[in-house]
């Protein structure tokens, strides 16, 4: 499977290669297979298809099809719950024009440093080119394509696989707290499955792509595994007391939730229950005041991005 640096080198290769007539180019003369001409024809998103093509990753940009519009590209991303408010490198930038155009263009992110963001454009000033962005200015929302790792492939997990392994990692994303949809762990890795690990990836630091190579693999069965210590191996409910049920108040004073006037005393009063309820229903866990295995994780989780 591509990784993101496959696709920026193929781009980065065409930086320079411009129109020789209105949007006559290489990349719609192999879209359309003809030559075109024309203010009918703009290629930024048919760059894009071309890149993809061409680093033999089809499959996803546009689900292996074809498309010459920035919406459309939008469209498929957002369908997928991959549209984001913040660039990652080989993102696909949906850029809203200086005339009003929400989908008016696309590039692909050749690089993000704090607050600003390099793209490579196709049919920028007649050409393919980088361009300097600022988050919010203009306004960009940005698509994610589902890389690969670019290492240990072979063993990935990701839509579509199925069998014993992705059944294993599904019984220890739920019992981590991440819902893998209705089906629950039934050994085939669908929509339910990548938005669990999506939502692992997310809460642990690691690159959101929904797939489960070596790293997302070793932090899911790291995880699992601390379930099993003896801090973290029963339930906590009004009336327990003790360093477990402090360590537990402290985190959720530090993530926000107040555990009453009593602060991390060790004891899971009142005040703790409703903080627990709280951070639950924010988090959208079952709402029990109870810190079970997936309560826990989740609070841990957080905690370990403060």
């Amino acid at each position: 499977m591509a990784t993101a640096s496959t696709i920026i080198k193929t781009a980065s290769n065409e930086i320079g290669v411009k129109e020789t007539g209105n949007n006559n180019v290489k990349y719609n003369t192999e879209y359309y297979g003809k030559a075109v001409n024309g203010d009918t024809y703009p290629w930024c998103a048919v760059f894009v298809w071309w890149v993809f093509k061409h680093s033999g990753a089809s499959s996803i940009f546009y689900g292996g099809g074809k498309t010459a519009s920035v919406y459309e590209i939008w469209r498929y991303y957002n369908s997928l719950g991959r549209v984001y408010s913040s660039p990652k490198v080989g993102d696909l930038a949906i850029i809203t024009t200086s005339a009003g155009g929400t989908y008016g263009h696309v590039g692909i992110v050749k690089s993000v440093s704090g607050n600003t963001y390099v793209t490579i454009d196709g049919n920028s000033k007649d050409q393919v080119r980088t361009t300097n962005r600022t988050v919010g200015s203009p306004k960009a929302s940005f698509c994610r394509p589902a890389y690969g790792s670019g290492s240990g492939s072979s063993t990935n997990l990701s839509m579509g696989s199925s069998g014993t392994d992705v059944k294993d990692m599904q019984k220890k994303l739920i019992a981590l707290g991440y819902s893998c949809g209705s089906s629950g762990a039934d050994g085939s890795f669908g929509q339910g499955t990548y938005n669990a690990v999506c939502n692992f990836q997310r809460d642990h630091g690691l690159t959101v792509d929904g797939v489960i190579g070596p790293t997302t693999r070793s932090k899911i069965n790291s995880a699992y595994s601390n379930l099993g210590g003896s801090s973290s191996g029963t339930n906590l409910s009004m009336g327990s007391s003790g360093t477990d049920v402090k360590n537990m108040q402290k985190k959720l004073i530090a993530l926000g939730y107040s555990c009453g006037s009593s602060g991390a005393d060790g004891i899971f009063g009142q005040g703790t229950y409703n903080a627990v309820c709280k951070f639950q229903k924010a988090n959208g866990l079952s709402v029990d005041g109870i810190i079970g295995p997936a309560t826990r994780a989740k609070i841990n989780a957080l905690y370990a991005k403060l």
